[in-house]
């Protein structure tokens, strides 16, 4: 776990080809290459979890683990996005709206995620040094 912890990790349902898409996306505008992305079904996330104290079981929410510090839902996703390059940062628009608005939206994408894509959940070998285990 300890080079993973110098960087942002973000943790998806590796079950989900929204999420995939989703992963994919945040890889392609992280010219930084300030995350990592870890599967919240690997035994990896398990122990995460227990480290840094936080869920896995619900995986409708990403998680993000960043200096120590894990945020759910759209404030996840909007420190994701402070991150991507522009004009990709689009998410930080969620800051406008109170939180459990911005919420109620990320929870009706959560639950629509598997209909929005029916791509598969495979990762490109070329990508595999942003997955953690």
């Amino acid at each position: 776990m300890n080079t993973s912890e110098q960087k942002a990790i973000i943790f998806y349902d590796g079950e989900c080809g929204f999420c995939n898409d989703w992963v994919l996306y945040v890889i392609k505008h992280d010219n930084n290459n300030y995350f990592q992305f870890c599967s919240l079904h690997s035994e990896t996330a398990k122990d995460y979890a227990k480290k840094y104290n936080f869920s896995i079981e619900n995986k409708n929410s990403i998680a993000l683990l960043e200096n120590g510090i894990v945020s759910r839902k759209s404030l996840a996703a909007q420190n994701i996005a402070i991150h991507l390059d522009t004009p990709f940062n689009w998410a930080t628009f969620l800051k406008l709206f109170p939180r459990p608005i911005a919420d109620f939206g990320y929870n009706i994408i959560s639950k629509l995620r598997h209909q929005l894509s029916s791509s598969s959940c495979e990762i490109r070998p070329e990508l595999q040094e942003k997955f953690i285990a």
